[in-house]
């Protein structure tokens, strides 16, 4: 039972959460908006294999301007000029030394290294020149799954560790600074434990595994929000683990899938898990969207939350105060929207779709208009 329920989690990271919500009508306040519109893009239907994508997981910029990405499907780091021309690929698929496979996420720290959480272990690269330095495996838990890195060479993550208790399986999962190679974390941010259901997929995964949204700032304060129905939150932490921000909004409303939205969230989880060998799970969503979706950290500091409750992109932008400052929309189809991953970084704003509508990925480059 302990080693199904394992290869369900693991297999369930992959998984992308789908659906349409209704239209809401957003109280805004009186500040300035802008929209983001798309002013460049990298990728191919057919062609050239290196701008041929097969399933994005990961996207970044690092610190000397070049766009990373991790395509999962080829469990390859592919590298990008900030103009979007092919500059360098970082490992393969293959269990050699150096070589990747079931990858889940990326990080780079600040050190220079790039961190991948696979299946069962963790692969750590050197960005600069693309040699592999060494792989961290599973002891009795899988490593700490990467969330976002740190301005040094650590990270933030979530970890899992499942133990029976009183005939029951209790899930402890812990979100917190970790050093590659080690499952405690070097400081806690937030840990919970719950009762764990095997027979609900759904549950596992978004309690446990898509649990946090993280942004990490220069300075190393850590924005985390968490994946909530009801409540509008936003807690900073310092690196030693002490809360330095707060942010709580009462006036957006918790909205509810309808029934016929919630079965196609129930579908399109299923045939992911399918898809990934692990089918005949059961899934059964939550019923309410996230009040939060994403975050991420602007070009001038501004701290960027993504609203979960709407069918397009909406972010609220706020200084480091928690004043409001603008809000920030993307204008695209209502049944792509919660499909469309937007990273919002220092140096700049990009994206790619899920559910691309041309029939294939590819990676956009955002302004702010």
């Amino acid at each position: 039972m302990k080693q199904f329920i394992y290869v369900l989690l693991v297999l369930i990271v992959f998984l992308s959460c789908g659906g349409e919500d209704q239209p809401v009508s957003i109280p805004e306040p009186d500040v300035p908006t802008g929209e983001l519109v798309f002013v460049d893009s990298i990728g191919v239907e057919m062609g050239d294999s290196t701008y041929m994508f097969g399933s994005i997981e990961g996207l970044s910029y690092s610190s000397d301007g070049s766009i990373v990405l991790l395509d999962r499907a080829f469990s390859r780091i592919m590298i990008y000029s900030p103009d979007g021309e092919f500059q360098r690929q970082i490992s393969r698929e293959g269990d050699g030394p150096g070589e990747m496979s079931l990858t889940v996420m990326m990080v780079l720290t600040g050190n220079g290294d790039l961190i991948v959480s696979q299946r069962d272990a963790m692969e750590r690269f050197d960005f600069q020149t693309g040699d592999w330095i060494e792989e961290y495996p599973r002891g009795d838990t899988p490593p700490p799954f990467v969330l976002h890195g740190m301005p040094d060479s650590t990270f933030v993550g979530v970890h899992l560790d499942i133990a029976p208790e009183d005939g029951r399986l209790i899930a402890e999962v812990i979100l917190g600074i970790y050093i590659p190679g080690n499952n405690e974390p070097s400081v806690l941010l937030v840990e919970r434990s719950f009762d764990l259901n095997p027979m609900n997929a759904a549950f596992l995964f978004e309690d446990v595994l898509d649990a946090y949204s993280v942004a990490v700032k220069d300075d190393g304060t850590i924005y985390v929000a968490s994946r909530s129905g009801s409540d509008y939150e936003v807690i900073g932490f310092n690196r030693n683990g002490e809360r330095v921000f707060e942010l709580v909004r009462n006036d957006i409303e918790p909205v509810e899938m309808t029934p016929e939205e919630l079965q196609e969230e129930k579908e399109f989880m299923e045939a992911r898990l399918a898809s990934m060998g692990a089918g005949g799970q059961n899934c059964s969503p939550n019923p309410l969207l996230p009040m939060i979706s994403d975050l991420g950290i602007g070009q001038d500091g501004n701290l960027w939350v993504r609203r979960g409750t709407v069918t397009f992109p909406v972010f609220d932008v706020y200084n480091t105060s928690g004043g409001l400052v603008r809000t920030v929309t993307m204008q695209v189809h209502p049944d792509e929207g919660r499909y469309w991953n937007i990273s919002v970084l220092h140096d700049g704003i990009l994206a790619y779709s899920e559910n691309p509508s041309e029939g294939y990925q590819k990676v956009y480059m955002l302004d702010i208009r």
